[in-house]
Formats: C-alpha cells, structure tokens, sequence
C-alpha cells in the first residue's frame, strides 16, 4: 500500500475508535479489506482503498451513513444460542436462584444484555428463566437487549433465525417449545412464551441514561474491543447500575474488571462472575 493508503488507514480506524470505542491498528488492515470489499463493491467503487479513501476526506450527502455503514461492517457480531454454556450454567445454578431469594418481596428481576448482537443471548437468558424456574412466571422480568448496530438490533427484534442458526446451541425440545417454524424455513422467536425482552441501539461510549437498577448485567466479549482506558471507564459506570444488595456482572471468560475494587470476585467451576456484594452465594 501507499503512503496515502496508510495514512487512510490510520484516520478511518481513529474515526472508528472515536464513534465507537474500538480499537484497531495497522495490523489490522487485512481484516478491513475483508470486512469492507463486499460493501465497496454495493457502492460502486473499484476496490475497497477506493472506499476507504472516500469514507475520510468525502464530505457529501449521505457520508456520514457510508461511514457508519463502514463501521458496522468492521464490527464483530459473533454470537449464537447459550454460547459459552458455562455462563449459563452459574446463571441457572447460582445467581438467579440467588435472585429470587433476595427478591422475593419486590417480585422483580432486570437484565441487561449489552452487545447483545443479533439477539440470541437474550432469548437464551429468557428460555432459561422459562424452562428452570416456572416461578418467574408471576414476576415483573424484564430483559434489556442493547448493541451499538441498529442493523443487528432490528434483526434482533424481529427475532427470526435461520436453520444454521438454530442448530447452534439449542436443543430441539427447546426449537419446539420457543419457536416457530415460518414458510420458509426460518423459525420465529415465539416471544408470547419468553419474559419481556426489549431491544435498543446503544453506543456504550455516549452519555449513559438514568435507569433503575439491574439484577444481572452480561457484558460478554465486548470490552476486549476497547482500549484499557475505555475498559475502565465502563466498569466504573456500570457498578452504581447493578442492584448494591444482590448484583451480578457477567464479561467474556477472557476478560476482567482491571483496577476496579467495588465488584466482588465469585468463583465458577469455570470462569469468575462478578458480584455488588460481600458475601459469595451458597450453591
């Protein structure tokens, strides 16, 4: 590459570093060129440094939308039903039966699913509720699905997955009990037997709303995007949202809460949660 083609480089991953959060180098250029050929392609340019050239020095109408087109497209959204089982297993045989003890009174449970991508970990959570505690029957649940892609929050939303899709994690016990098979093969969410999942586009790195207090925050495999300092912004803004009595912080099994003192350690057969208060739950 050029000389103008590096410097390219660099301004596209520091507007993406400033829009988004993540971080990428140099040494990242090959996966750019192959997250970004397909959408140069859409667009009518000749390659994707074409593109890429375009995206930081054209100032027209409809830019901007390139752009964030650009950066959605370099966004990772791996995702798939009960991925990593571990984790779900410390929600299934630890924190909500915790929760459920500890809330018993209010009658209340709140999730938040951040970087929830196309949707999955949200229902995963939701058909857990519904098959192992039949008592959250009566509760107020409800589960906030966030992540910074509008394009992958409406297909969460809509809650349609491909046979690929499905065969991904659940069992065919569980496709019969919580889905729908369409016409054409796809199967929709049967959302009327699942709590409440709600679902928003939320850029982790703007201003945070008010919100009452979350029972379980997961924020599985997203942190590793962000520089440590970013890192460490989020963790501290999320201990005053996670219920100080009885909380819960799930990350991705590689990551961790960095300097941040408040979070307590809990220990899992495999992996470590994280908890607002003193003492570990007994199993």
């Amino acid at each position: 590459m050029t000389d103008a083609d590096n410097t390219a480089l660099r301004l596209f991953f520091a507007q993406l570093e400033a829009n988004t959060g993540i971080r990428l180098d140099m040494e990242k250029s090959y996966l750019l060129r192959s997250r970004l050929t397909p959408l140069a392609r859409e667009l009518g340019y000749a390659d994707w440094l074409a593109f890429l050239h375009g995206l930081v020095t054209e100032q027209t109408e409809g830019s901007e939308e390139r752009l964030w087109h650009a950066f959605e497209a370099v966004m990772t959204h791996e995702t798939s039903f009960f991925r990593d089982s571990f984790h779900f297993d410390a929600l299934r045989e630890l924190v909500l039966p915790h929760l459920i003890e500890s809330n018993a009174q209010k009658k209340s449970l709140r999730i938040w699913c951040a970087g929830v991508s196309t949707g999955q970990e949200a229902y995963s959570i939701g058909i857990l509720i519904r098959e192992h505690f039949p008592q959250l029957a009566t509760w107020q649940v409800e589960i906030i699905a966030s992540d910074i892609s509008k394009s992958v929050i409406e297909r969460a939303q809509n809650g349609i997955f491909d046979e690929q899709e499905i065969q991904r994690g659940l069992s065919p016990d569980q496709v019969q009990l919580f889905f729908d098979r369409q016409l054409d093969g796809r199967y929709a969410v049967r959302k009327s037997s699942l709590p409440t999942v709600v679902f928003k586009a939320f850029n982790l790195t703007d201003e945070w709303p008010v919100a009452p207090n979350f029972d379980i925050v997961l924020m599985r495999n997203v942190l590793i995007y962000f520089s440590a300092e970013l890192r460490q912004k989020i963790i501290d803004r999320l201990h005053p949202l996670i219920n100080p009595q009885a909380g819960y912080l799930m990350l991705g099994a590689t990551e961790s809460i960095l300097n941040n003192t408040l979070f307590k350690p809990v220990k899992l057969p495999r992996g470590v949660l994280f908890s607002t208060h003193l003492v570990q739950p007994d199993k």
